[in-house]
This record gives structure tokens, C-alpha cells and sequence, in this order.
């Protein structure tokens, strides 16, 4: 990976082993963009990926869709076509529970996935079902027709080795996601977070925003209020950047009285 040079590609080192699923929410969370695709690393894009999916967003960017998703071709492991995926679409009535049509390539809203609390760390496989569920419940699921992905079938891989736990994790997705729509989920208390700031827009606060949207608490009942009491100019566009990438309530003051944190407070609680 150090002798990756390209400008255009970010390699995010873990000191510890997160999982695939807070890998994956580590990675994410780390992004700005509106739309995070999923790609596994021995698999491969077709190079219209990009173009047809940016053009399918324009035609649907007044609609709330949480999940974009293509079909994909089964390849061998020298990427030869062995036969096409199985995505199709999701009749109105119907649900991602009762049709296991939901594949690669998956674009996530990023706004979404923080807002259904990403990926549940619990999950050691299958955290992509869990999280295609919630999304499920908080926007739309776009299908595009086309195979744009090229899965590589691998003899002997990990994941068909791992059959039976991919069943037990999707029997509990779907059990967690029934308890979700049939509000029998035990009811949480929901939490504001707020944060006063000025003029502090460095490693710090980054780190504690992370820390707070990798809590293993339900994200859409986290609300974090970030208050800006009269920092300088210069750290504005910053200030919106952050409320943009942590899906935060940013609350910017023009206020150029001495520093008071009890006032600063009392404005996010308001």
C-alpha cells in the first residue's frame, strides 16, 4: 500500500482490527461525499460504473433514495463472465426482507447510513443485509438495470466457507428489522449532543465527532449541535464541512464578546 503514489486514492491505516463492519464504518465516516460505494478489493467496476450511476442520480435527485444498486456479472477468478447477478428490482409492495435481490454494486446516501447508525459491529458477516434493511426504512432503493460489477467466485474463499454463520446473521437482520417496522424494539432515550467551539478546528475536534458516530447506540437518536460562538472567518467553511460529513445541527454565531462557554450552551440547547 506505500508504494500507492495516486493523489486521487486515501489509504486509512487501522491500529487495531475493527472488523469489516467498523472498518467499513471507520471508512465511511472518514468520507465528505453525499454517495459511498462498497467495492470489495478483489472485484472489479465495469467502466461505465461511474458514468451510468452519476446520470441515474441527476434523474433522481429531487427523490429521497438511500441505496442505489446495480446488477453485477459472476466471474471466474481471471475475471471471465460466467453469468449475470441476480438484482432485479423491488415491487412497490414488496420489501429487501422477502427478496434477496439487493447486491452489488451498493451506493449508500451517506447521509442515510449515519442517520440509521451504519453498520452494526455485531455483525462478524452479513452486515451488508442489516444495513440495506434500515436503509430500507429511512428512503428508497433505486435498482439500475445493467451489470456495471464484476464479482470474482474464488475456490475455497472466506465467504463460502462461512455458510452457515451468512444464515444465522441474515435470520437475525431480518428479525431486527421486523422488530424495527413492528415497533417492538425496546424504546431508547434520544441524546443531544452539544458541542460549543471557537476558533478550535483541528485534530480534536474531529476525533470526538468520530468518536461519537462510532458509539454503538441507535445514530438517528444521537442529534449532535455543534456551536460556533464567534470563531474567525477563516474557519467557516470548515465549521459547514464538518456539519456535513457528521450530519450535524451547526449552530454559527457572529458574536465577538468575550468567550463564554455557559452562554455558548445555553444557545445549542436552545
Amino acid at each position: 500500500m506505500q508504494k500507492i503514489k495516486d493523489p486521487r486514492i486515501s489509504v486509512i491505516y487501522n491500529s487495531s482490527n475493527l472488523g469489516v463492519a467498523g472498518a467499513l464504518n471507520k471508512l465511511i465516516f472518514e468520507t465528505s461525499s453525499d454517495w459511498v460505494a462498497i467495492v470489495d478489493s478483489d472485484d472489479v467496476l465495469d467502466p461505465k460504473n461511474c458514468e451510468v450511476i452519476r446520470k441515474a442520480l441527476n434523474r433522481h435527485r429531487h427523490e429521497n433514495i438511500s441505496l442505489i444498486y446495480t446488477n453485477f456479472y459472476y466471474c471466474d477468478e481471471k475475471l471471465n463472465i460466467i453469468n449475470k447477478g441476480f438484482c432485479k428490482e423491488i415491487a412497490a409492495d414488496e420489501s429487501a426482507i422477502d427478496n434477496d435481490c439487493v447486491s452489488h454494486t451498493k451506493i449508500y446516501n451517506r447521509s442515510s447510513f449515519l442517520k440509521v447508525g451504519g453498520y452494526d459491529t455485531n455483525f462478524t458477516i452479513g452486515e451488508d443485509k442489516d444495513v440495506i434493511f434500515k436503509l430500507e426504512e429511512v428512503g428508497s432503493l433505486l435498482f439500475i438495470d445493467e451489470q456495471l460489477y464484476l464479482y470474482r467466485q474464488r475456490k475455497g474463499s472466506l465467504t463460502n466457507q462461512l455458510a452457515n454463520q451468512k444464515e444465522y446473521y441474515l435470520k437475525l437482520a431480518i428479525e431486527k428489522a421486523v422488530e424495527r417496522r413492528n415497533g417492538t424494539k425496546p424504546s431508547l432515550d434520544t441524546v443531544s449532543i452539544i458541542i460549543p467551539i471557537k476558533n478550535r478546528y483541528d485534530y480534536r475536534i474531529n476525533n470526538l465527532l468520530k468518536s461519537i458516530r462510532n458509539q454503538r447506540y441507535d445514530q438517528t437518536l444521537i442529534e449532535i449541535v455543534l456551536v460556533d460562538y464567534g470563531s474567525d472567518e477563516k474557519h467557516y467553511q470548515t465549521f459547514m464541512a464538518l456539519c456535513h460529513q457528521y450530519d450535524i445541527k451547526g449552530v454559527w454565531t457572529k458574536i465577538r464578546e468575550v468567550w463564554s462557554r455557559s452562554h455558548c450552551l445555553n444557545i445549542g440547547i436552545k
